[in-house]
């Protein structure tokens, strides 16, 4: 059994939600020349194509929602907090897609991530292009970066007056639609944790929406086997996904923290196979040849893609009766 600090631990998915997006993007699955910014070639990694499959649905899943919101949200002030950013270029690629939207990006993690990310920007020209020399501000010991659309804070989410500080500092507007993103985040927390952050965002703003990507089914044996592994092999403790099995319990967490006008919650294999556009479906599905259609249909039926709504302004009406994009 592997003894390592939780924090650690939890650190270490970063690399690994970054190489898996590489390999995917290498392979054909999507393309985000941003992604590969944060990346050093020594640093790459393949993976079985079940591997890329998946990590290409959760990006679409994820970024599916977010440029909706983006495109439909007529005030043009869009703001977005990344929860457990890791080395995720959505701020960039938003950005490319929508230059003339005035949307700004929040994202939070610990300061061993946003120094090493904060050195790939600033060596990056791609990615240093979309900031003005002006803009930026750096702090001295190189663990936040700051710009007027832009803010990368060092933060352990799990300490409320922490996540309290760097809000302030990001100075969003109550009533402005607020974009809470938590991909393959709540579950490194425990109950009490989500539900303070949470209450926390919906006390916040007025108009906020989560969307997250999550864990699902700990109980039955594929889940015990996964929990099993990551603790003896990974050391990664999962706190809150026992007390969490299934979309209905993910949708009801997120009611009683505040998020109560729209709820909608799948598994990432419905999410695949009804919600996926036939064309795109058949392109991904000729990229590469897959043979492991009963482990794929078990890897997708154990995760989910949500979406929780708190809407107080008749503003964001495109928000009622939300269906997952």
């Amino acid at each position: 059994m592997v003894e390592q600090n939780p924090k650690k631990a939890i650190q270490g998915t970063c690399s690994d939600a970054l190489t898996q997006k590489v390999n995917a993007i290498e392979k054909g699955y999507f393309i985000d020349p941003y992604q590969l910014e944060f990346i050093s070639q020594q640093n790459k990694q393949k993976y079985l194509p079940i591997i890329n499959k998946g990590v290409w649905s959760r990006v679409q899943a994820i970024r599916s929602q977010v440029e909706y919101l983006i495109k439909n949200n007529s005030n043009n002030k869009t703001q977005i907090i990344n929860l457990g950013c890791g080395m995720d270029s959505l701020h960039f690629h938003l950005r490319n897609i929508f230059p003339d939207s005035h949307f700004s990006t929040l994202e939070l993690d610990y300061s061993e991530i946003t120094k090493q990310k904060i050195k790939f920007i600033q060596s990056s020209q791609l990615l240093s292009g979309f900031f003005s020399e002006k803009d930026i501000e750096v702090s001295s010991d190189k663990k936040n970066f700051l710009s007027s659309n832009y803010k990368l804070l060092d933060c352990d989410l799990s300490i409320k007056e922490k996540v309290l500080s760097c809000l302030k500092q990001a100075e969003f507007e109550k009533e402005n639609l607020t974009v809470i993103l938590a991909e393959c985040f709540l579950c490194y927390l425990s109950t009490e944790d989500i539900q303070s952050l949470l209450k926390m965002f919906t006390a916040e703003y007025s108009n906020c929406v989560i969307i997250y990507y999550d864990l699902i089914h700990p109980s039955d044996e594929f889940g015990k086997v996964m929990i099993k592994n990551l603790r003896d092999y990974r050391g990664i403790i999962l706190p809150s996904y026992l007390e969490c099995p299934d979309e209905k319990a993910q949708i009801d967490r997120l009611v009683s923290c505040g998020f109560t006008q729209e709820n909608v919650c799948v598994d990432m294999l419905n999410y695949f196979n009804l919600l996926i556009d036939e064309e795109l479906k058949k392109k991904i599905n000729h990229l590469e040849l897959m043979d492991e259609m009963e482990e794929w249909n078990l890897l997708q039926k154990h995760s989910c893609i949500g979406v929780g709504i708190k809407k107080e302004s008749k503003e964001f009406g495109f928000l009622d009766g939300y269906k997952l994009k």
